[in-house]
């Protein structure tokens, strides 16, 4: 009924336009691939360590799945603004809203995982309380979790924009590759490291596949140096380093319960999103001005 309302002009009777969905099967690839790469960690851990591995990869999973589902909101809106921009073939227009998505995107990364960073620990001491199946505080698995993420939700922006311009059959082999190098280095390492090997073969396929999409989406669809996307992610590398180093090596956090928990992360977030919009405003003023205008034409359309 909806449709019907909405969509008046709609015929389900006519032929079919396949050729709008020329690529689906390349695009069905690419979703198999990152089927391998974000199930890979669980068969392999079943495999080669156990259940009892299963269950400390599955408790901090679940929080970095949440902190990935969390930035990858932002991304899913502008998908369509994307595609609508490069229907539209204009190049200028399209490099600008992508420098602002990705000077917001990559500081809400620099937020969320520098708040992950400290505060996984602690969260994960509060959430596995009693049991005593498995040694669940594992430092290094938390730091590699972190690196993973990172690496992982850094190529959203670029990976978005490939999306949005349908190039699924030119990056299909890049994506196999991708896949490839998951299993087959998390295969080796799970033998060596346990847990922490296959996260250490989650970095090497991320790494790749993440640089590769910078210097895709870059050179073929927005045509212009990959320069500028790397200069905001070592930029915000920095504040988000310059935040956590008080709680590294000067403030100790005594959270004995979910309610001291919860305030400090209030405390830790308040501190590192001001450090993030200190620093990003001093580097791009202009950017930072932009974004701020048009977040205020978009509030006051809405109305």
């Amino acid at each position: 009924m909806y449709v019907k309302k909405k969509y008046p002009y709609f015929n389900s009777k006519k032929q079919a336009n396949t050729l709008a969905i020329k690529d689906k099967w390349d695009a069905l690839i690419h979703q198999i691939a990152s089927l391998v790469v974000f199930n890979t960690p669980f068969i392999l851990i079943t495999i080669f360590l156990g259940l009892t591995e299963v269950s400390v990869f599955t408790v901090y999973s679940m929080v970095f799945n949440a902190v990935t589902l969390f930035i990858s909101t932002f991304s899913g809106a502008i998908l369509a603004a994307f595609g609508d921009i490069l229907v539209k073939e204009d190049k200028d227009v399209l490099r600008k809203y992508f420098h602002h998505f990705e000077y917001i995107f990559y500081g809400i990364i620099a937020f969320s995982y520098t708040c992950t960073a400290i505060l996984i620990l602690p969260f994960i001491k509060i959430y596995t309380a009693g049991i005593e199946d498995a040694n669940y505080i594992r430092p290094w698995l938390a730091i590699l979790f972190v690196i993973v993420g990172v690496a992982n939700t850094i190529r959203i922006p670029a990976n978005t924009l490939v999306n949005a311009a349908g190039h699924f059959r030119e990056t299909k082999n890049r994506a196999i590759m991708e896949a490839l190098i998951n299993l087959v280095v998390s295969l080796v390492f799970v033998q060596f490291f346990g847990a922490e090997g296959i996260l250490l073969g989650g970095i090497c396929s991320y790494g790749y596949r993440t640089y590769d999409l910078i210097i895709y989406s870059s050179k073929k669809i927005l045509q212009n140096s990959p320069k500028d996307t790397v200069k905001k992610i070592v930029q915000n590398s920095i504040f988000a380093l310059t935040a956590a180093i008080p709680f590294i090596f000067f403030i100790e956090l005594h959270i004995t319960s979910a309610g001291s928990w919860l305030v400090a992360a209030i405390c830790i977030s308040l501190w590192t999103m001001f450090i993030l919009l200190v620093g990003n405003f001093i580097i791009e003023p202009q950017t930072m001005r932009d974004i701020l205008v048009q977040l205020k034409r978009t509030i006051t359309n809405s109305k």
